[in-house]
């Protein structure tokens, strides 16, 4: 042990002889220097300390410090920035004996170190950062109060269509604050040095970038493809439900690839979105359903989208026809196995407007024409075959031989469409574009069959069940006033229950503007 030590003293005075004899100049700084001054080249930040005792550095950094807290801090998020004041961050000032730091530079640890940092001292300055921590809470509370104000969506460019006109808007960043990442990051930048550095923040964020430019949006110019069917007027809910579907899908972009759904425009279909009960096809009947007409509203669609030649990718016909659109030009909305959907196949955005005016609805698609000015279009529904309407005859407590006509029916019928393309007026070609199938459904009849004549009452009863419209008919011609009933009933008749009428729920009666279209019921049935 006592040879270690020796050896030990050995090699420790050889070291301060090595030094003396390298740097006989600081050798005796290393012993002798007055240890109430700092080295030269010593910095605190910014602050040069050379030569000043400990008290005049503590107060050089207090000032310099000091200074900062007047100081502003941006925060910024993409686009995004703001400025808080340093003052009022709360920050602690974690090493504050940062002069007696400094002093010792020069002075502490061992001979070897010592003299390491004298020659350091000689080629570069030394320089030590004040150190700041910002509390856990505060960071919280500051990064909550800038995403509150920075969070947004993204705003798609926009455009719109006014007297004639496009009015085009520009969009902006959509931005979502990562709160655990900037309050990480807040921290890090007040201990990292701060005040050698700039004082801006970036804060961790997603930026979303908006959809559309000016630019695009601009190229928008020629009406590409146009269609439009008679409604009628008045307040039914079947207006109303075509109105406010149709104001759904005008002004709606779709940018080259994408694809449009008019169910997800549309719907849902319910009270809180504007609809009301409607007429609309379920299991070959006309029933009351939330959104009953929308259907004519993507027939109509429909029929524009294709004379734009934009590609349709879903597309079904109704169960039974309509009376708006001729065979194989209608398209049904019904859940989620019937929409209509199409892709804008061209290399510029399009723009879809539609409105009501009159008791008929429009639909114009806007785009950038790149075809042949002379080719032209021309879209023809042809009937292959078609299947009567069966009757169904129900026996009611009304007068003897008053009919009424509950369900007018509907002819099936197996249809097909022909797009057919002219160049300068001469037919090119001729393809099939799509093939329906319609359903048939019964006329359904309610005969009255009350009568003091039991005779003429049992031969009507008979026809009934023989379920014979003709036998019926020929009955009553029969009998005719000889089957006047005992009395008149004691409620008055609905007129619609009278005589040969035609039900306001009839899907071909345009009048009333109830014609069956396709709608979901919410919680009940699916309808088209």
């Amino acid at each position: 042990i006592s040879m270690k030590k020796y050896s030990l003293a050995i090699i420790t005075g050889f070291m301060i002889l090595c030094a003396s004899a390298i740097m006989p100049g600081r050798a005796y700084a290393i012993d002798e220097a007055d240890d109430n001054k700092i080295q030269d080249g010593v910095y605190v930040d910014n602050v040069d300390l050379s030569g000043m005792s400990k008290e005049e550095a503590s107060k050089a950094v207090d000032d310099f410090v000091n200074s900062y807290y007047d100081e502003k801090i941006t925060l910024g998020a993409g686009k995004e920035e703001t400025e808080v004041e340093v003052a009022d961050l709360n920050l602690e000032w974690l090493n504050k004996d940062i002069a007696n730091e400094a002093l010792g530079i020069g002075r502490k640890g061992n001979v070897v170190n010592r003299y390491k940092q004298l020659k350091d001292l000689e080629h570069e300055p030394i320089v030590l950062n004040v150190e700041f921590g910002i509390n856990d809470n505060t960071a919280k509370k500051l990064v909550e109060k800038i995403a509150k104000n920075f969070n947004q969506e993204a705003v798609d460019a926009g455009i719109k269509r006014e007297n004639g006109n496009f009015i085009i808007t520009e969009g902006h960043q959509g931005i979502i604050i990562n709160e655990d990442d900037s309050i990480r990051k807040i921290k890090e930048f007040f201990s990292d040095g701060w005040l050698s550095t700039n004082s801006k923040i970036e804060l961790v964020s997603q930026i979303e970038e908006p959809k559309g430019s000016v630019e695009e949006l601009s190229k928008i110019k020629d009406l590409l493809g146009s269609f439009s069917t008679v409604c009628g007027s008045g307040a039914t809910g079947r207006i109303q439900n075509i109105i406010n579907g149709t104001e759904k899908i005008n002004g709606s972009i779709v940018y080259p690839g994408e694809e449009f759904s008019a169910d997800a425009a549309m719907g849902p279909y319910d009270a809180s979105t504007g609809y009301a009960l409607g007429g609309a096809y379920e299991n070959g009947t006309v029933v009351q359903s939330y959104g009953g007409g929308i259907c004519q509203v993507s027939s109509t669609l429909y029929n524009a989208v294709i004379k734009a030649e934009l590609e349709v990718t879903q597309r079904a016909n109704h169960s039974m026809t309509v009376s708006y659109v001729e065979p194989s030009m209608d398209a049904a909305i019904a859940g989620t196995w019937k929409d209509l959907k199409f892709k804008n196949n061209t290399d510029t955005p399009i723009f879809i407007e539609g409105y009501v005016k009159g008791g008929t609805v429009y639909f114009n698609i806007y785009g950038k024409e790149t075809r042949d000015p002379n080719r032209t279009i021309e879209f023809v529904s042809e009937t292959l075959s078609t299947t009567p309407p069966g009757v169904t005859i129900h026996e009611t407590d009304a007068p003897f031989g008053t009919i009424t006509v509950a369900s007018a029916g509907h002819t099936g019928i197996e249809a097909r469409l022909w797009k057919v393309v002219y160049v300068s007026g001469k037919e090119v070609s001729r393809e099939i574009f799509n093939t329906s199938k319609y359903k048939a459904s019964e006329r359904v009849l309610n005969v009255g069959t009350r009568t003091d004549n039991a005779t003429a009452a049992g031969a009507l009863r008979d026809a009934i069940n023989a379920n014979s419209e003709d036998a019926c008919n020929s009955i009553i011609a029969q009998y005719g006033s000889s089957a006047t009933p005992k009395e008149e009933p004691s409620q008055p008749q609905d007129p619609n229950q009278t005589g040969d009428t035609t039900p306001a729920d009839n899907p071909d009666n345009t009048t009333t503007g109830d014609n069956g279209d396709g709608s979901t019921n919410p919680g009940t049935s699916v309808t088209e």
